[in-house]
């Protein structure tokens, strides 16, 4: 604009008030564009608006480098921040067993401490000698009955000292273990030993008649007789890390329960990062207390096998009473054990009187 007798240059006004929730101004001058942001402070800090007027730049440079190239295809990030993004942040890799199926690691632990006390329940307890001995005799059974790798095996049992030797059995033989709570509708054990075909089922004495008949059934109680004949060596190892070691099915809340499946190096994983994050150690006591349908279940049986540790089994049903737990934790000193936001408010009402000084 030229006005005789007057100099005119633009200048820039500070509102103090933003019209809109962003606003971007581009005005032309002799010396090329301005830009200028005006913002809402509630909703963006200066940090971020410098960020999003550098990305900007970097989107017209491209442009104006490839006109004809797709918007969506354009480059948004900086040098800098696609280097942070796509290496720095992206640099999780740790070193852990990678050769290491879950039963082995719990070997390990068996030669290092073979009479430390493995696993409790109800007043009954097996050493990790003990423990693994059963679990042998188990595998080598179970190998005469055509379990091996990518076999599946369920395993219908309340929680006992015979759920800990069945699983770690199966995963002895190779196979993977299918649980089944002996509480779900008659019509979802039905729908998963259809969709599942299991090769065999595991049971004892309190839930027989629960799995539907036609399904090769070993009883661990009435055909431990026969069982405990078998090698208490460990068997030859014909697993691989790549091999399943559970499939546990989903609820079904959107639509048909779906087998949920891992291979031995994912869990090992898991476990692994647990302990590199939580340090678990001989002197621990881990409460398992969670059903075995539900995957929490796994690092509760593991964890404290492959470290050492102690496995407390909370009796069947006790999950759901916080009083039960409360009591064992106290006559066990426990020290590590899992609760979701809605049990665990549960709990502290319970226990408000009482310090648990064993938690950690």
């Amino acid at each position: 604009l030229e006005i005789e007798g007057l100099r005119i240059t633009p200048e820039f006004m500070e509102t103090g008030a933003a019209k809109f929730d962003l606003d971007l101004e581009i005005s032309e001058g002799k010396d090329g564009l301005a830009v200028q942001f005006s913002y809402n402070t509630d909703l963006f800090d200066s940090s971020t608006i410098a960020r999003m007027a550098e990305h900007y730049g970097v989107l017209l440079a491209h442009i104006a480098e490839a006109p004809d190239q797709l918007l969506s295809e354009l480059q948004l990030l900086t040098p800098p921040e696609r280097n942070r993004l796509l290496l720095e942040w992206n640099d999780t890799e740790v070193d852990y067993p990678r050769g290491k199926c879950i039963h082995e690691l719990f070997e390990e632990q068996v030669e290092k401490r073979p009479e430390a006390v493995a696993v409790i329940f109800e007043g009954k307890q097996l050493t990790y000698s003990q423990l693994n001995k059963k679990a042998n005799q188990l595998a080598h059974y179970l190998s005469t009955q055509g379990v091996g790798p990518e076999t599946l095996v369920g395993i219908c049992v309340e929680r006992s000292l015979e759920m800990i030797v069945g699983i770690l059995g199966m995963l002895k033989a190779g196979s993977a273990y299918l649980p089944i709570d002996p509480g779900y509708p008659k019509e979802r054990i039905a729908f998963m030993m259809e969709d599942a075909h299991p090769t065999v089922i595991l049971i004892h004495e309190p839930t027989r008649g629960i799995v539907p008949d036609g399904l090769k059934i070993i009883d661990l109680v009435s055909e431990d007789n026969m069982i405990v004949q078998f090698s208490e060596e460990n068997p030859a190892g014909s697993t691989h890390t790549q091999n399943l070691a559970y499939v546990i099915y989903t609820s079904g809340s959107t639509g048909k329960p779906k087998g949920s499946s891992l291979a031995h190096q994912g869990v090992v994983n898991r476990l692994v990062w647990m302990q590199q994050q939580y340090q678990l150690n001989e002197k621990d006591r881990v409460l398992q207390k969670t059903p075995f349908s539900f995957d929490v279940s796994v690092w509760e049986f593991f964890w404290p096998l492959i470290t050492g540790a102690r496995l407390v089994v909370l009796s069947p049903g006790a999950h759901k009473d916080s009083a039960r737990i409360t009591e064992l934790i106290e006559q066990e000193q426990i020290s590590t054990l899992h609760f979701v936001p809605s049990m665990l408010s549960v709990f502290l009402e319970t226990a408000e009187s009482l310090l648990c000084p064993s938690l950690r």
